[in-house]
């Protein structure tokens, strides 16, 4: 069974192209140095929050399962894997420092691998 990171948070409107840029790529399978990059245009430096990350989290497995965007308001599904709550931990840690609102996270299972 695989653990699903669910992460919520507001962010400014100019701001909303490249959250949904960064949604897209990583419910695509990517991320590594685009998603920093992507990061970067939101917040000077803010990619290089996920350089100890990606040394823990392989960014091979770093992905969303799927995302939602209503209005300024996103959330995404992120693969946790066997073990949501390590991820889900780092991922607060990290978001807490970008500059968004109304951070929630949850962790959840894939109701696929019931």
């Amino acid at each position: 069974m695989s653990d699903i990171v669910n992460v919520g948070f507001t962010v400014r409107e100019y701001d909303r192209k490249t959250w949904l840029a960064i949604s897209e790529l990583l419910a695509s399978g990517g991320s590594g140095s685009k998603f920093q990059d992507l990061l970067d245009e939101i917040q000077p430096a803010a990619g290089d929050l996920f350089d100890d990350f990606f040394e823990e989290f392989e960014p091979e497995e770093f992905f969303a399962e799927d995302y939602q965007v209503s209005n300024n308001q996103f959330l995404l599904a992120l693969m946790g894997g066997p073990d949501g709550e390590s991820l889900g931990k780092a991922i607060e840690d990290i978001f807490s420092k970008l500059p968004i609102d109304n951070l929630t996270i949850s962790i959840g299972t894939d109701s696929a691998d019931d």
